[in-house]
Order: C-alpha cells, then sequence, then structure tokens
C-alpha cells in the first residue's frame, strides 16, 4: 500500500512537473513569436521602403529617358526636312537645266 501511495504521489508530482513545464515552454514560445513577427514587420517596412525608392528612380529614369528620346526625334525631323528640302532643291535644279 505504501508503494502505492509513493507511486501516485510520484505521478503527481510529474504531472506538476510536466504542467509548470508545459506552462513555462508556451510562454517561451509565444514570447519567440511576437519577437519574430517584429523582426519580420521590420524587415517588411524595411522592403517596402525600398521598392518606394525603386519605383521612384524607374520614374525619373522614365522621364529622363523620354526627355533625350524627344530631342533625338526632334534632331532626326530636322535632318529628315533637311535630306527632303535637298531633294526638292537638285529635282528644281534638274528641272531648270
Amino acid at each position: 500500500m505504501k508503494d502505492e501511495l509513493a507511486t501516485k504521489k510520484d505521478i503527481k508530482t510529474t504531472q506538476a512537473g510536466l504542467e509548470t513545464a508545459l506552462k513555462k515552454t508556451k510562454t517561451e514560445l509565444e514570447s519567440a513569436i511576437k519577437e519574430t513577427k517584429k523582426d519580420l514587420q521590420g524587415q517588411i517596412n524595411v522592403v517596402n521602403w525600398k521598392m518606394d525608392r525603386i519605383d521612384e528612380r524607374l520614374s525619373n529614369f522614365q522621364n529622363e529617358s523620354g526627355q533625350k528620346l524627344d530631342t533625338i526625334i526632334t534632331a532626326v525631323d530636322g535632318l529628315a526636312k533637311m535630306i527632303a528640302d535637298g531633294q526638292t532643291e537638285k529635282v528644281a535644279v534638274n528641272s531648270a537645266l
């Protein structure tokens, strides 16, 4: 009978120890999850900031490219007009001769 009581007491002690360990583990996991969420949110904020900077730089690049393209097209149009005028003048001279 004493052995049986000792065994029951040991079981209750072990059960109490397991419950305490379980509560402690749960608290540690909740704390770790909370800290991980905080770290991830910080990293997400950094990524969002970098994406905004990339969008801004891309927009600036597009604007600069558009301006340069306009300059090139204007120059090409001018050259094409000069060629057309030259051809017209050549035809006029040939007709006159």
